[in-house]
């Protein structure tokens, strides 16, 4: 349990950091959640995920409501873009993964891919 409370002190600091950067934090979350190591590689990869998509939900309803107008047709376009990606990769990943590349070259792989 306590694990969550780190995890949601780095999501915390690594959006603090992005928002100053500009970089955003969500550039941050995986790394540091893989560097701690306590969970496998899927629920690292679903947490950053779930943070990264909340972040996204909290900043569109927030500029929804400072009066910034919503763009229906251009986020469905990039939401499809972003799921068709996702697929695209994980393909790609399946692919290395068949290809019998070495352990360690895979775990690279994906870490760069998922972050």
């Amino acid at each position: 349990m306590s694990s969550y409370f780190l995890y949601f002190g780095i999501i915390l600091i690594a959006n603090m950091l992005g928002a100053l950067s500009g970089m955003g934090g969500g550039v941050l979350i995986k790394p540091l959640f893989d560097l701690i190591g306590i969970h496998s590689v899927a629920e690292i990869s679903f947490y950053a995920s779930a943070a990264v998509l909340t972040m996204a939900i909290v900043s569109t309803i927030k500029q929804w409501r400072n009066g910034m107008a919503l763009q229906a047709r251009l986020a469905i376009y990039i939401s499809l873009g972003s799921i068709l990606g996702g697929l695209a990769g994980g393909k790609l990943l399946e692919l290395l993964l068949a290809s019998h590349m070495e352990d360690n070259m895979v775990r690279i792989s994906r870490s760069l891919s998922l972050s």
